[in-house]
């Protein structure tokens, strides 16, 4: 429950930021970067319960599940741009940009969250 809620908290954070910065305002207000957070905060906690069931079972599989999501993450964020760009949305390069910043944030998430796991073992 504590993952999903900071998962949330980070999406309204990067959310409010892009309110805040005048070039990025008209792309936080598109619906189809409500998606994309949406979708990202979903994806983190449902790859998070993963890596927390792989970390109890075995090292092995921890490490698989580790792979597995950066594999998944690393092959959704160009698909999500890619769908962006064919779809002809205003600010191409602004979504790229803050599509990776929505990457990075949960991804950092993850791993303090994994490392933690490992830790309470």
């Amino acid at each position: 429950m504590k993952y999903f809620t900071i998962s949330i908290l980070i999406s309204i954070v990067l959310w409010l930021i892009g309110q805040a910065v005048p070039q990025f305002s008209e792309i936080a207000d598109c619906n189809f970067w409500y998606i994309t957070l949406t979708l990202w905060t979903a994806l983190s906690v449902v790859l998070s319960k993963w890596v927390a069931k792989a970390a109890l079972q075995s090292p092995l599989r921890f490490t698989t599940a580790i792979y597995g999501v950066t594999l998944t993450k690393m092959m959704l964020t160009p698909s999500i741009i890619a769908v962006y760009l064919v779809l002809n949305h205003p600010n191409p390069t602004a979504y790229a940009l803050g599509v990776f910043a929505v990457f990075l944030a949960h991804t950092i998430h993850l791993v303090i969250d994994s490392q933690s796991t490992v830790r309470r073992g």
